[in-house]
């Protein structure tokens, strides 16, 4: 009887729970059905380039803007879903979600990935590493290099400003904001010559980071950068 309670304690204690809403499922570090349908998967219909769905017309406000990136790639729309999944991952240090996460980023950066070289974490300063403990890009890009054949550089680019909050800053001055944020590792000149790089981060909204990113690697002898993120901002007002 008492082994019977105590297989019974233990089931419901450590059985599996839904990475969102936490009710049961069938399977670890996974969503349950209700959950996974309110998710606003990015599948069809989107701009080659910066990877935002078109809605009314079929051009991309994205061109109006410099890249040194080529394509963006995103698994879901971030709303409060998504978001909520990211919170959990990030500020509540559940690292299990970074199973699923990474499992939906490989889905949708299925083409970059076949065309790349190298993987790269967008990299975090050192102040906001200190106060969150860990780079949720790094963890992201290290499960996706498990899960692929490319090289994975955690620290290729260095950030060496400690950016204030680009929260309500429109797509130019987020621009400005993120300007000589970024430097190269200069051991890596060799290994990324003609190569093609992609970036990875949780969420993208105007692409700025991305974009910033890509200028200095492109600057320092990559062919072609492309970024890949969990999520994506699909406001058109935000360009």
């Amino acid at each position: 009887m008492l082994k019977k309670l105590k297989s019974i304690i233990t089931w419901i204690v450590f059985s599996p729970r839904c990475l969102l809403c936490k009710t049961e499922t069938f399977e670890d570090n996974s969503l349950c059905a209700v959950c996974w349908s309110k998710l606003s998967f990015i599948v069809e219909n989107i701009c080659d380039r910066c990877g935002i769905p078109y809605f009314e017309s079929s051009s991309c406000s994205c061109k109006k803007f410099k890249t040194y990136y080529s394509k963006i790639r995103a698994a879901l729309v971030y709303d409060q879903h998504s978001d909520h999944l990211i919170y959990d991952f990030k500020y509540n240090d559940n690292l299990q979600a970074k199973f699923t996460i990474s499992k939906l980023m490989l889905i949708a950066g299925e083409e970059l990935i076949r065309n790349s070289d190298i993987l790269m974490p967008v990299p975090l300063h050192k102040i906001r590493l200190r106060k969150r403990k860990f780079n949720q890009s790094l963890v992201l890009a290290k499960e996706l290099a498990k899960n692929t054949k490319l090289k994975l550089i955690p620290d290729l680019v260095k950030r060496i400003k400690d950016t204030p909050s680009q929260s309500g800053l429109n797509q130019k001055l987020r621009r400005a904001n993120m300007k000589s944020a970024f430097v190269f590792n200069e051991n890596y000149r060799k290994a990324i010559k003609d190569k093609v790089i992609i970036i990875i981060d949780d969420v993208i909204t105007t692409g700025s980071t991305i974009n910033e990113c890509a200028k200095v690697l492109k600057q320092n002898g990559a062919r072609e950068v492309h970024a890949l993120s969990f999520a994506r901002t699909v406001k058109h007002s935000d360009l």
